[in-house]
């Protein structure tokens, strides 16, 4: 129990310098993220912009999908939603294309 109480500073003391180390990473982070920004302005814009096109395109085929299965519903076409379905949730390659995971 003496040990623990006088080795307790230096704990406390190695604590601190840890949360400092990692706030100064983080800064450093930041910092790199900042600079990467202002000198690549133009790419920075460029993928905002295509982050919002792919955004706007994903939301108009989930409307597209929706009215296909309220169509369904109300009038017993299932031939139209199947269509609809493969049109849209089939083509990998295109999930694939606007996987924005790698951002």
């Amino acid at each position: 129990a003496i040990a623990r109480f006088l080795k307790r500073a230096m704990v406390e003391g190695f604590e601190e310098w840890a949360g400092y180390t990692r706030q100064e990473v983080r800064r450093r982070v930041v910092l790199k993220r900042l600079q990467f920004r202002m000198k690549h302005a133009c790419c920075v814009v460029a993928i905002q912009h295509w982050t919002a096109l792919v955004d706007v395109e994903v939301d108009q085929r989930r409307v597209e999908v929706v009215t296909a299965a309220r169509k369904a519903v109300k009038g017993g076409d299932l031939l139209f939603l199947h269509q609809t379905l493969e049109a849209h949730l089939s083509r990998r390659h295109v999930r694939a294309k606007y996987n924005k995971g790698d951002m």
